[in-house]
Parts: structure tokens; C-alpha cells; sequence
């Protein structure tokens, strides 16, 4: 499993909801050739920014959840940011193991450049990936249904070879 976003906090949330505390840190990536340390305990996430791909070894080793760097509104320099999008690009074209990428899309935002190119690059990179709406408490039930509506139109209008067509929500 893969996520990225706009900002670490919906990141959390979602693997807060899907990661059970007792699972281990696998490694942290700051390079494509970076090899992983030992395990060690994986904290309760924390909107602190994501600065590495960061590799999270779950169910005995079976699954690995990687959670990118964020793409939007990461305070950090260009230089860095444009470091990242460079060390993303290269795991995502690189890596035959991923099985399913996940996009997250702050529900007050709704989709955004960034997160449509995103999108482009999974669907590059041949990378199957869903549509997570983050922060699904923090707008009504009726903005939030209008927000997947206009959504999935968006991805039945615009070709996405990659993308999953079931939009999920989780709340912050």
C-alpha cells in the first residue's frame, strides 16, 4: 500500500483507522538507494510532516504501508520539495510490489492540480490507486455526498487508466 496527499494529517487519519498501534516501523527511504533499518515501534501518527517515504511493515511482514511525503502544503523548501517529487517518482516507476496507491483529498479542497498530477503519475507509472476524501467531519453530509458526486463524474469524464472507481472518506 502507498498514500500520499496534500498534508500529513489525512494520512494520519487514514492509517490511523487502518494500522493497528502494535504494528513496526519497516524503514525510512530518503533515497531510492537507501536500504531499511531494524524495526522499531511505530508511534500514533501525528501531523508533523512526513519528510521520507516511510515504510511500515504490517501483519507479520505481509503488507507494507509506505506514506510519501506530501505534495501540497509541506513547508519546506523548493529544493526539497522538488527532491521529494524526484525520490517519489523513481519508488513509483521502480517498484513492482505496489498493489494499490492511495490519493488523499481534503474534503474542504476538493481536487486540486496537484492532486491531478498525482493521479497522472500513478497512471504513468501503471500504479492502481483510490480516492481518499480526508476530513470528512469537517463539512456536512450533504457537502461531502455533493464532493464524491462531482468526483467520480470528474473520473468517469477524465481517462484514468489506474485509478480504483470507488471514492472511500474517513473523517480527521
Amino acid at each position: 500500500m502507498f498514500s500520499s496527499g496534500q498534508s500529513s494529517r489525512g494520512r494520519c487519519a487514514l492509517c490511523s483507522r487502518d494500522v493497528s498501534f502494535s504494528t513496526h516501523r519497516a524503514g525510512v527511504l530518503r533515497s531510492p538507494a537507501d536500504v531499511a533499518p531494524k524495526l522499531f515501534p511505530l508511534p500514533p501518527p501525528l501531523p508533523i510532516g512526513t519528510q521520507a517515504l516511510n515504510m511500515f511493515s504490517l501483519q507479520g511482514g505481509a503488507l507494507t504501508l509506505v506514506d510519501a511525503p506530501g505534495y501540497g502544503h509541506a513547508r519546506a523548501p523548493d529544493v526539497v520539495r522538488r527532491e521529494w517529487q524526484r525520490m517519489l517518482r523513481a519508488y513509483l516507476q521502480n517498484s513492482s510490489l505496489i498493489r494499490r496507491a492511495f490519493v488523499l483529498v481534503d474534503c474542504r479542497r476538493g481536487l486540486l492540480d496537484t492532486d491531478r498530477q498525482m493521479m497522472q503519475l500513478l497512471d504513468e507509472s501503471r500504479c492502481t490507486y483510490q480516492l481518499v476524501l480526508t476530513k470528512s467531519d469537517l463539512i456536512t453530509p450533504v457537502q461531502l455526498s455533493e464532493l464524491a458526486s462531482r468526483t467520480a463524474d470528474e473520473l468517469r469524464t477524465t481517462p484514468h487508466i489506474a485509478c480504483y472507481p470507488a471514492i472511500m472518506s474517513v473523517s480527521s
